[in-house]
């Protein structure tokens, strides 16, 4: 009897041991389940939070492409009312009366529209 009863309660350390060796490891086996899921969920976090300043710069960029192109059109608009001005004002110059100035020598000395202070 004692023997039987020796073998049964090796049986069942044996038993509890192994159970316990199978949860252990069937703990660890979810706790590293656990954690791939969690870095997987960090790094899905991190690459939408990337996409969505990448979107943002993109449309950052965007907006200053239309700003400078506006600006460079306002600038255009604005040479060409100078360069006009100026196609005007060499067209007066050149229709205007001028008047040589003669220096003490009777050299020429330079040109003033007739009617100008010398």
């Amino acid at each position: 009897m004692k023997i039987v009863s020796d073998v049964a309660l090796r049986f069942t350390e044996m038993q509890l041991k192994y159970t316990a060796e199978a949860a252990n490891a069937q703990a660890a086996a979810s706790a590293e389940q656990q954690a791939r899921t969690d870095d997987a969920a960090i790094r899905g976090q991190k690459d939408a939070q990337d996409a969505h300043a990448q979107q943002q710069s993109g449309e950052q960029m965007g907006k200053m492409a239309e700003m400078l192109m506006a600006n460079t059109e306002a600038i255009f608009a604005r040479m060409m009312e100078v360069g006009e001005k100026i196609m005007g004002q060499q067209k007066e110059l050149a229709t205007m009366p001028r008047k040589v100035m003669r220096g003490p020598d009777g050299m020429a000395t330079h040109i003033v529209p007739e009617g100008a202070a010398a």
